[in-house]
């Protein structure tokens, strides 16, 4: 009877050192989510230089538009040489340009605008970034 009792005891001590462990290591773990910082704030180099508009295609959500940058400067980041390539006009939340958008900012093939091409230099967001001065990539209201 003693040696079941202490088997018992044994059972139970070790059950109960389990459940500590357990939690200990969770908390430790969440604790360690919490402080870890993801993204942050990042910074950005610019580089001045002219986006040329090389096609304009109808889909079902809108234009597909495709651009060429030609920079004024060759971007140090060696990630970030993008001249010659092509690539797509959309607007900031990844919808397609509609008809009525890109007649008001003058959008039609052979089209030479203002282009930034924004380069990461710090932190952990998108490494390119296409900005036009005179077209609102943000004008959801001439997109509909």
């Amino acid at each position: 009877m003693k040696k079941r009792r202490m088997a018992l005891m044994l059972n139970w001590f070790f059950m109960f050192f389990a459940v500590v462990l357990m939690s200990v290591s969770c908390a430790e773990t969440k604790n360690k989510e919490i402080r870890r910082v993801v993204g942050g704030p990042c910074s950005y180099k610019s580089y001045p230089g002219k986006a040329e508009v090389v096609s304009l295609t109808k889909t079902d959500d809108g234009y597909d538009v495709k651009f060429v940058f030609h920079s004024e400067k060759t971007p140090r980041e060696t990630y970030a040489r993008v001249e010659g390539k092509t690539h797509r006009l959309l607007l900031i939340e990844g919808s397609r340009p509609k008809l009525r958008f890109l007649k008001k900012y003058g959008i039609e093939t052979g089209k030479v605008l203002p282009c930034n091409l924004d380069v990461i230099v710090r932190g952990t967001c998108t490494p390119v970034q296409f900005k036009f001065p005179t077209v609102d990539l943000t004008d959801y209201e001439a997109n509909r």
